[in-house]
């Protein structure tokens, strides 16, 4: 029983919590395998007008039948041009082709929204603990 309570808690916490997070949109990518067939160096575009987090995903197949190579990076970009994000060497075997991927980066708050979500993020993080607290006091009491 105490079981669920905590559970609901912690449900209920995450749930609050998860309207705050920012959302990613897609962003223009490049994984372009280099000259030697085991490096890929990953590129991204931020299209907003300040800097924010992006990432890039890219699968690359390789010679073996049945394997891939796959690339996960992010990192703050600046506004503007494509920026490099991370170079990356695969060295079992040289690597055929890209089989998928994406770019990404987080969407930015306006400036006067900013503030106001940090406010309400504050007020949402005190109700969920207060939600907690009192679950806690109820199953202290059963």
């Amino acid at each position: 029983m105490r079981l669920r309570y905590f559970l609901a808690s912690l449900f209920a916490f995450f749930f609050l919590i998860g309207g705050a997070i920012a959302d990613e949109v897609s962003a223009p990518f490049a994984c372009s395998l280099q000259g030697d067939r085991q490096t890929v160096r990953v590129t991204v575009k931020n299209g907003f007008g300040t800097e924010t987090h992006c990432r890039v995903d890219c699968q690359f197949s390789t010679q073996r039948a049945g394997t891939s190579f796959q690339i996960s990076c992010g990192r703050t970009v600046q506004p503007g041009n494509e920026a490099e994000i991370c170079v990356k060497h695969y060295e079992k075997e040289p690597l055929v082709a890209m089989t998928g991927g994406g770019g990404f980066c987080v969407e930015p708050l306006p400036a006067e929204k900013e503030d106001k979500a940090d406010g309400d993020d504050e007020a949402e993080l005190q109700k969920a603990m207060k939600g907690a607290q009192d679950l806690l006091r109820q199953m202290r009491q059963k």
